[in-house]
């Protein structure tokens, strides 16, 4: 078996690679404290995401990780499944609070079935991504939710690095777990 290289073995070897943070909602970019009710009815869905509002703080902080990173945004998070037919409209909803849509990946709502655990729902967006001739990933999650994945989970698919950052669901998204992101992007 091949010894597995590291990132900056990659790099200097000249293997492109791209770095994709996987992006989840409740208890990173919307501290628990300000969770939000969905509506019952679905005709209420599409009002809900006009008047439902990001922590702004949250969201520069992924921003800031993503301008200096060059990294993409897939998002993960079970919002896809309540707002599938509203994607447009939750798009909105994430630009209006601040986050930037340059930053998100053109295939940023990852691939679900309503019946999928968010682990598989990783696998379905590395299929996505091997549809398309892709260079190498650098994969971070961010979610509150431990998905007790590891790299060897990744081990037929092009992941060059993988982690987690998992805030505390009631900070959100945090400096320190900026520097954590940071980190793993071996930026200083």
């Amino acid at each position: 078996m091949e010894p597995t290289l590291t990132k900056s073995q990659l790099i200097r070897q000249g293997e492109r690679s791209i770095n994709i943070i996987l992006l989840d909602i409740d208890g990173v970019l919307l501290p628990d404290a300000d969770l939000y009710q969905p509506p019952s009815r679905d005709e209420d869905w599409h009002l809900f995401l006009d008047t439902v509002s990001f922590n702004q703080s949250c969201t520069k902080r992924i921003n800031t990780l993503c301008e200096v990173t060059q990294a993409k945004i897939m998002l993960i998070s079970s919002w896809r499944k309540y707002f599938s037919k509203q994607r447009g409209t939750l798009f909105k909803a994430l630009v209006r609070s601040g986050l930037d849509s340059s930053h998100l990946h053109k295939d940023w709502f990852i691939p679900f079935r309503y019946t999928s655990e968010k682990p598989d729902e990783v696998f379905f967006m590395i299929e996505a991504l091997e549809s398309n001739p892709v260079p190498r990933v650098n994969l971070l999650l961010i979610d509150d939710q431990d998905l007790l994945l590891s790299l060897d989970s990744f081990e037929k698919y092009p992941i060059a690095s993988y982690a987690q950052i998992t805030p505390d669901a009631e900070q959100a998204f945090s400096e320190t777990d900026l520097q954590l992101a940071l980190d793993f992007f071996d930026i200083k």
